[in-house]
Formats: structure tokens, sequence, C-alpha cells
């Protein structure tokens, strides 16, 4: 009989910096990718580290890999299967204010000042079960997505080749979903902006949006009509759909790290009446190597 160890999630963290891989400890992250500006973040819990390394983590990250492992599948020649959750720096410390209240009340009531404190991207956590170590993550690879670039293409240029400068100028690779048309512009076109909204408005001349997710720029076309669907969402795999303000869609479906926000899926549902093709606008993954608890929330909007 198979050892059910061989069956269970499994978490691979590498961390450079200190140059540590973690494989056999607890750990569990959620990881959030949308279609805004900001940075995707992610949250990394390591349970049961050794001073040593916890120490080490702390004064020495300078980036992370997260990889997972679902239910020990393997590959052809018998070696776990790995798939990237998620990359990323340690979170830019924030600076916030929290108010002080004055103990010398007056009649117009009390004044109060304000004092700055900073949040530490990777901390050592103390709860009453145990100690572990917390890690906030924003993707990235040190290059700056918001770095300034001014170039201009004649006219006749292909779009293709002007997206892959893009996204080489930023040390990311980039990935056309199949449905996306690569056709030359008609016109010239002077880029005088940051790498993303470059990224997004050069992608808009062909009918594709342009998203970046675990360092790759990901473009997708924005018609789903005769879009390719790789994953098909019913009452079968996944929770009650749920109706969000501003046309939006959320449901809850096994952990699926291969989805990329601007792409599409079925999602139907006979209860609801729900049924047709959507564009993703926000992806939540959480993994647990100690539990079930993985999953996948999607957010679709609707027309």
């Amino acid at each position: 009989m198979a050892d059910l160890l061989e069956f269970r999630n499994r978490i691979k963290v590498k961390i450079y910096g200190p140059n540590i891989e973690i494989e056999d400890a607890d750990m569990n992250f959620e990881a959030t990718f949308t279609d805004e500006k900001d940075p995707n973040e992610c949250t990394l819990r390591i349970y049961n580290l050794t001073d040593e390394h916890m120490n080490q983590i702390i004064k020495d990250c300078k980036y992370v890999e997260i990889y997972t492992s679902q239910y020990g599948a393997k590959d052809e020649n018998g070696q776990l299967l790995w798939q990237r959750a998620f990359e990323g720096l340690p979170k830019d410390t924030e600076k916030k204010s929290k108010p002080v209240y004055n103990k010398n009340r007056s009649k117009k009531g009390a004044s109060t000042t304000k004092i700055k404190y900073l949040t530490p991207s990777i901390q050592q956590i103390v709860d009453d079960a145990d100690d572990y170590l917390e890690i906030i993550l924003q993707e990235g690879n040190g290059a700056d997505i918001g770095t300034f670039v001014s170039k201009s293409y004649k006219t006749g240029f292909n779009v293709k080749k002007i997206l892959t400068d893009l996204a080489k100028s930023i040390g990311m690779e980039i990935v056309f979903d199949k449905n996306v048309k690569l056709t030359n512009v008609t016109f010239p076109i002077i880029i005088h902006d940051n790498v993303r909204n470059s990224l997004s408005k050069v992608a808009s001349y062909i009918g594709c949006t342009a998203s970046i997710q675990n360092n790759t720029v990901y473009v997708s076309s924005k018609n789903p009509e005769g879009v390719i669907i790789y994953y098909q969402f019913d009452e079968d795999n996944t929770q009650q759909p749920k109706y969000l303000q501003d046309k939006k869609i959320e449901f809850s479906a096994p952990y699926l790290p291969v989805l990329a926000v601007n792409g599409f899926v079925k999602l139907m549902n006979k209860r609801q009446e729900i049924d047709g093709v959507f564009q993703i606008v926000k992806l939540e993954n959480s993994f647990s190597n100690y539990s079930e608890e993985c999953e996948t929330k999607v957010t679709v909007k609707y027309e």
C-alpha cells in the first residue's frame, strides 16, 4: 500500500539572500492577483523553523520563489511536478501613523498627535499555538515596472515585437493567449510612458489586455467570442457563485495556479441561471501543505 504522505500537498520555497530552500516545514500562503496597477501580493507563513534559519531570513532575504505540488503529482520521469505559485520581493516597508490622545483634555475635546511606525515585511509571529515566520511579498524581480520608456515605431511594425521589447526591458517573459491576433499596426506608435501603462496601451491597439502575474506579462484577447476556454466551472466543481457590485461574480474553485487575470473561463449555474464566458479580473489563491484548505477564489466581470 502506497504511503499516504506521497499524495499530500507540498510547498517548496526558495529564499535568495540567505540561499535557503525549504520543503519539509509546515507552510501556507495566500496570493492575490488583480488587473490593477499596484503589484500583486502574497503572504507566506513558515512554521517549525530553527532560530538560525529564522534570523537569517529576517536579516538577509532578498527574493522568494514559491512552488506547489498537488497530491504528489509526478512528471513522466517520476519526479514531483512543481507549479510556480508566486515569486517576488519582500514588500516595501510601509510607514503608517496612528493617533495618540492627549491625556489633558480640554473643553473642545482631546487633542491628538500622530506617531509614525514601520510595518516590517518579514517578522516572527508569536501566537498561542506556535511561532511562525510571516513574509509579505510583492510581485517583481527588482526591475521597476514603472520604468519610463520613450520609443517610436514606424508604420507596419509588428505588435508582438513591441510588446516583447517592453517586457524584456523589465526582465519579464511574455505569453500571448492563442486568441490574440498579432497584426502589424497601420500607424506609427510613439511610446512615452512607464512600462506598465505602455504595455496596456499597445495591447489595446489589437483589442487585447496586458497584465503582469508571476513576473510574466500575459496578453489576452478582450473578445470572448471564439475564445478557447480551458476551464469550465459548474455546480460540481464550484461553490455557489456570489454577485458583487460593479457587475462582478465571485466563486471558489479547486486550487488552480495556472489561471491568469484577463483570461476567460466558462461559468454555469442552473440555479442562478448563469451560463456564459467571463473574463477574470481577480484571483485569490490559498494553499496549505498541512490541510486540505487549498482553493482559488475567482472574480469575473460581466456586461
